[in-house]
């Protein structure tokens, strides 16, 4: 006899996470898109914003038409992000790649 049981356990379907590949949402802005939105803007009807005698209820119609315009003009973008750090890269390394390419350019 001893004290010391025994103990199995089966783990599955175990998700591990890479460091390297992950993604992150963004939006993208230039010059397009923000005529885009202000034209949007310029043209919404205003009225369901100030028909309402209580503050809180306008600012709510006006902030959901803002930002529906906003979400139209500017959509969320999922993009995938893999780290290229090449640590073992050194700087003696990468000035020999850049002298052997300018050897290689000469050859030819």
């Amino acid at each position: 006899m001893s004290d010391l049981d025994a103990q199995i356990i089966v783990i599955h379907d175990i998700i591990i996470p890479n460091d390297n590949n992950y993604f992150y949402y963004t939006r993208k802005f230039n010059k397009s898109l923000i005529l885009d939105f202000n034209f949007k803007l310029t043209y919404e009807s205003w009225d369901n914003v100030f028909s309402y005698d209580d503050v809180n209820l306008s600012f709510n119609n006006f902030l959901n038409t803002y930002l529906r315009i906003f979400y139209s003009s500017f959509p969320i973008k999922k993009i995938h992000y893999t780290s290229h750090t090449k640590a073992w890269l050194t700087q003696g390394i990468k000035i020999s790649c850049i002298k052997k390419k300018a050897i290689f350019e000469l050859q030819k």
